[in-house]
């Protein structure tokens, strides 16, 4: 679920990506490959820094771990001994890689932590349930940091949205009303969420090919609403099969959709 990462810069052309225990750094021209071992577990989710320095390994299942490596020597930097119970579904780095976002896998409440890769131990900085066992809300599947803003994040299920945040010494949440009431239409299983660099606005994408575009709406439309509450405003069309993965480049928004295409 990681994916593939480029590594490629000045100094080399590689890419990063898992299989089964193992993480993979393969060089394109040599076409030699270095291994990152040590996950007891089947990796379900990695992540590379901003300058592709630094790479995040994660595995789901009993004695579960996470793994900060150096992408040049493929040496282990800070390993995080059982991050969650069951291991860890989806995870995010800051393109500093200061911080870690990590969603938890298995049963039970799900948990949101947010880790400081630069302080000492294994607890995290932050840490809040995504609901509760008595009022339990969809698992969510995916987790992203604002680029610009570590302290803002933004998580999603196949409907549900959530923006979370820790500038208030806590992890903090607002979840949004459904984007399918909002626009009054219909809107397809939510596959990804992302915000958009240099603004507060944030979009999701969708199983059917769709984007829509989350943003703050005026008071005067919506007096009951507070400053930082988000609302879906737009649906658009851009892929005619499901957006699997998006990333903005630039002032580029970058898309990959199971039709085999790539827009931006």
């Amino acid at each position: 679920s990681g994916g593939v990462h480029s590594l490629c810069d000045e100094h080399r052309s590689a890419l990063f990506y898992s299989s089964s225990h193992t993480g993979v750094i393969y060089d394109l021209v040599s076409r030699t490959q270095l291994l990152l071992q040590g996950h007891c577990n089947a990796i379900s989710a990695t992540a590379a820094s901003e300058d592709r320095t630094r790479l995040v390994s994660a595995d789901a299942g009993p004695d579960s771990m996470i793994v900060l490596w150096d992408s040049y020597s493929a040496k282990p930097i800070k390993s995080i001994h059982s991050p969650h119970p069951h291991g860890v579904a989806t995870l995010d780095l800051t393109p500093d890689a200061r911080y870690l976002a990590t969603l938890s896998a298995g049963p039970g409440p799900q948990v949101l932590s947010v880790w400081a890769l630069e302080a000492g131990g294994d607890a995290p900085l932050f840490s809040a349930q995504v609901g509760t066992e008595e009022e339990p809300v969809e698992t969510q599947t995916s987790v992203r940091f604002k680029p610009d803003d570590p302290t803002e994040l933004v998580t999603n299920g196949t409907s549900l949205v959530i923006f979370w945040s820790f500038v208030g010494g806590e992890l903090a949440h607002y979840a949004p009303p459904p984007a399918a009431g909002g626009l009054k239409q219909r809107v397809g299983s939510l596959t990804n969420t992302l915000f958009l660099p240099g603004s507060d606005r944030a979009i999701s994408m969708t199983a059917d090919g769709d984007s829509v575009l989350w943003g703050k709406v005026a008071t005067l439309e919506l007096p009951e609403m507070e400053v930082s509450e988000r609302r879906a405003i737009k649906l658009v069309k851009l892929h005619s099969a499901a957006i699997q993965c998006a990333t903005v480049i630039g002032n580029l928004l970058v898309t990959g959709g199971a039709e085999g295409h790539v827009s931006r």
